[in-house]
């Protein structure tokens, strides 16, 4: 009888599994910062939240913020929806953003920047002062980081 009851509550567990609980997940709260599966509505260690699939478990130190104060009025004027790249707009004002826990969009190989032109010509795309990364982020197309 107790073998039964065991089967029976373990089948009863799995169902539950499948019923999200927990409220859903703050745009403050990065959604990779996911330290597993809640099991109804339970964490063994952080908070409980539902990302719009399934529950899971957060971290309390993954909490989305902005880097900096002057965010609010960074976003009044466009910086959100400016040439800035992804990683930027997630360093400095991520929450503001609505960049928390956010992957990359799909790299469009193009220049950031009006200006790439006349910095090729000055040595830009050439100076190994300037990281690869920085090059790409501003000048992808005219320093030739396009593939294909």
């Amino acid at each position: 009888m107790e073998k039964v009851f065991l089967f029976a509550f373990g089948l009863f567990g799995l169902v539950q599994l499948s019923q999200c609980v927990c409220p859903t997940l703050p745009s403050t709260i990065a959604a990779s910062s996911s330290t597993g599966p809640a099991i109804n509505g339970v964490c063994t260690s952080g908070t409980c939240y539902n990302d719009g699939t399934s529950d899971g478990c957060y971290a309390a130190s993954a909490t989305c913020t902005n880097a900096y104060t002057q965010c609010t009025t960074w976003v009044a004027n466009g910086f959100c929806t400016s040439t800035y790249t992804f990683a930027q707009k997630q360093q400095y004002c991520a929450a503001s953003c609505g960049l928390c826990g956010s992957t990359p969009p799909p790299i469009t190989c193009r220049d950031n920047s009006t200006s790439c032109a006349a910095w090729n010509t000055n040595g830009f795309c050439a100076s190994s002062y300037y990281t690869t990364t920085y090059k790409t982020n501003y000048c992808a197309a005219t320093c030739g980081f396009c593939s294909g």
